[in-house]
């Protein structure tokens, strides 16, 4: 994934937020749905609006008090989960 690469949930997805941690997601006409721990769902709050990749990863590291290169190595695999659910958009800038 490129840093300015731009992700944006899907409308239409239903989300259920099970606990303060946890949140299920389910796309729209989808069969399966996605479960989401803490961390994960604190991403996908902040993809409320279209965001950069590089913005989620830094303010993520800010946050999480972690090195740039490991929110972005955890990261790449959440992002591309939701993509293939149909539950975000990954689209290059420009």
């Amino acid at each position: 994934m490129k840093s300015e690469d731009v992700i944006s949930r899907r409308p239409g997805v239903m989300e259920a937020r099970i606990s303060e941690d946890e949140l299920v997601l389910l796309g729209v006409g989808s069969e399966s749905y996605v479960g989401l721990d803490a961390i994960a769902s604190d991403v996908w709050d902040r993809l409320e609006a279209p965001m950069r990749f590089a913005d989620l990863v830094s303010s993520l590291a800010a946050d999480y008090d972690a090195p740039a290169e490991r929110i972005e190595a955890d990261l790449e695999p959440t992002l591309a989960t939701l993509a293939e659910g149909g539950l975000v958009d990954i689209a290059p800038a420009g």
